[in-house]
């Protein structure tokens, strides 16, 4: 991160020629969670699990010209957990450094922004570019880089980028550092990302270059795996139709390439694929419904960047033996279905229904999974964001596992298993003070 700070000093420096009158906010958000999972949640089978999670931010973004942005932001989430199979007791955890940047934006012939710093980067929709902390959970989103926009014909922007994500934040100092893992491996990640409006549809192409550690829970039959590259390429598209319907498209390629000790590189093509389509009714009409149906699609190897969390949420991450890594989806096939409305302007329903499989059943070298069924879950979510610095979720997700579905980890696997979740949120955004 210091590598930065001469190209921070010369960007203040020179907007400081303009001669603006300099604005100072602050702002500060607090989110109240808590969690039930399987017989904490009432039920008789699996884990007794219940806890809280207290998220809270607060962080201040300085103007001291028209072009010119410094922002930074202190974040703590602590769990307090109420029963748990083993003793866990109660921590602060840590204060760390969500956002530490500084962002400058003019027109010099086009419109052009360089920011540089920890700041947050969603490209599309986040399929490869967006949780840059995934064993955070939900703490945190921020990505360590820098990036260039530029914006050379309008609504046609292309985005530059190069960022750097260590398995555990090394960067920033931290408060009572728990030296936490915040994802599976160091990343380094250079890349091009254009984003473009054509006739009411939105098209995003990318080109992403990434490095790092080998994937020892990939790589079973493949001992010795030092580092590995690939490179991706996608196209997405997001397009309307008829009368509320909309179409939803992404598929990448990737070429990965895995060098072991020996010198020798093994050489993969992978693929993912993202797509739905959707109706929603016009506004004020039959209470908002909605419908949506769609694929969400992995192949065995692929590596996700730092894409956001599929459709599936914490029960499908924690449950055993799905997935490779905790913050690792690969080999996985996800057909979703769901239906919303509006009862109120600021109350949102929605019922999803989701079927998951393998791509390759016996890929991480589980010979024993002779099947691709994975299980089927079914879950409902409650959305209230009124118009008022308050929110809050209710969701209660429910997964049953098929009767063929092997826990390659071991022990015995239950029939089932659930997961709840409460929040309550507040957030003070941009309160100016000069």
């Amino acid at each position: 991160m210091l590598r930065f700070i001469p190209l921070l000093v010369f960007l203040s420096v020179f907007t400081a020629t303009l001669h603006a009158q300099p604005v100072l906010t602050i702002d500060a958000s607090h989110r109240m969670r808590f969690v039930g999972w399987d017989a904490g949640l009432g039920g008789v089978g699996g884990a007794p699990v219940q806890f809280t999670r207290n998220r809270t931010r607060a962080g201040f973004t300085l103007r001291p010209s028209a072009s010119l942005e410094i922002r930074a932001a202190l974040v703590n989430e602590f769990y307090n957990y109420l029963e748990f199979p083993g003793e866990k007791p109660f921590n602060f955890d840590e204060i760390a450094f969500e956002h530490l940047y500084a962002r400058w934006q003019d027109t010099v012939g086009i419109p052009l922004g360089v920011t540089v710093g920890r700041q947050d980067m969603r490209l599309g929709d986040g399929f490869l570019i967006m949780e840059g902390s995934p064993l955070d959970g939900s703490r945190t989103l921020y990505v360590n880089g820098a990036r260039l926009d530029m914006e050379a014909w309008t609504s046609q922007r292309f985005t530059l980028f190069y960022l750097y994500q260590p398995e555990q934040d090394d960067l920033l100092p931290i408060i009572n550092d728990r030296e936490r893992a915040l994802a599976e491996y160091t990343r380094k990640i250079a890349g091009i990302h254009y984003d473009g409006t054509f006739e009411g549809s939105t098209v995003n192409a990318y080109v992403i270059r990434a490095e790092g550690e080998s994937r020892p829970w990939l790589e079973p039959l493949r001992e010795g795996g030092e580092r590995m590259t690939s490179t991706t390429i996608g196209l997405r598209v997001v397009r309307p139709f008829g009368e509320g319907f909309d179409v939803r498209a992404e598929l990448a390629f990737q070429d990965m390439r895995t060098k072991d000790d020996f010198g020798s590189t093994v050489h993969d093509w992978e693929h993912a694929f993202q797509g739905d389509v959707g109706w929603t009714a016009p506004d004020g009409e039959l209470l908002g419904l909605g419908t949506r149906f769609g694929l969400v699609s992995y192949s065995d190897r692929w590596e996700p960047l730092l894409g956001r969390w599929p459709k599936w949420n914490e029960s499908m991450v924690f449950s055993r033996g799905i997935l490779a890594a905790p913050g690792y989806w690969s080999n996985l096939s996800a057909f979703f279905a769901e239906v919303s409305c509006h009862p109120l302007p600021s109350l949102r329903a929605v019922i999803r229904i989701q079927q998951y499989q393998y791509i390759d059943p016996v890929s991480w070298g589980w010979p024993d999974r002779s099947s691709s069924d994975i299980g089927r879950l079914a879950a409902f979510y409650l959305f209230w964001k009124p118009d008022l610095p308050v929110s809050a979720l209710a969701m209660f997700e429910h997964l049953w596992y098929a009767d063929t579905f092997v826990d390659a980890h071991g022990g015995e696997l239950p029939a089932s298993c659930s997961w709840g979740r409460v929040e309550l949120s507040w957030a003070l955004r941009a309160l100016p003070l000069f």
